[in-house]
């Protein structure tokens, strides 16, 4: 015969069950190797990296971890940057603050000594930062937000399909 269950036991194991949803709180589950980057709630991008890794969950990404990026201030008055990791492949994201958008920003590519370099240039203004890769990056601009995936066209791809579909 089953006993009626205590309302309080109920109300812990509804709140026990929400906190563990994926995203809420930071639970996403970063291997030990990814720690130590892990963002935290203080971080200035720390909304906008959830809200990124949410809607990427919603249109058929399993992300695993967001963590912070060593391209925090990439471009002046940059928000911030996060490193994901999905099922997928790995990309990051830069950020700058609402409503700035980088609609504006040109990506130029370069090939010397087998090396691809970028160089970028906003409202005919060059910007110093220029980046050396050994592998081709595929840059993919969103509204305030600027994905670098680092010589995995298939994850571009099906990061193109993922935002441009919406």
């Amino acid at each position: 015969m089953l006993k009626r269950i205590p309302p309080h036991f109920l109300v812990c194991v509804v709140t026990l069950c929400l906190v563990q949803i994926p995203l809420a709180g930071q639970s996403l589950k970063c291997s030990p190797h990814y720690f130590p980057a892990r963002l935290r709630r203080n971080d200035l991008v720390y909304v906008d990296a959830m809200d990124l890794a949410r809607t990427l969950n919603q249109r058929g990404f399993v992300v695993t971890c967001a963590c912070a990026s060593k391209m925090q201030h990439r471009f002046e008055s940059q928000k911030g940057a996060a490193y994901y990791v999905t099922d997928h492949g790995v990309f990051e994201a830069l950020f700058l603050p609402k409503p700035r958008t980088f609609a504006a920003l040109e990506i130029r590519e370069e090939r010397k000594d087998g090396r691809y370099l970028y160089s970028f240039r906003e409202s005919g203004l060059d910007l110093s930062s220029v980046e050396d890769s050994s592998k081709p990056i595929d840059f993919i601009k969103r509204g305030n937000q600027l994905f670098e995936v680092w010589g995995n066209k298939r994850l571009a791809a099906k990061l193109h399909e993922a935002f441009d579909s919406h």
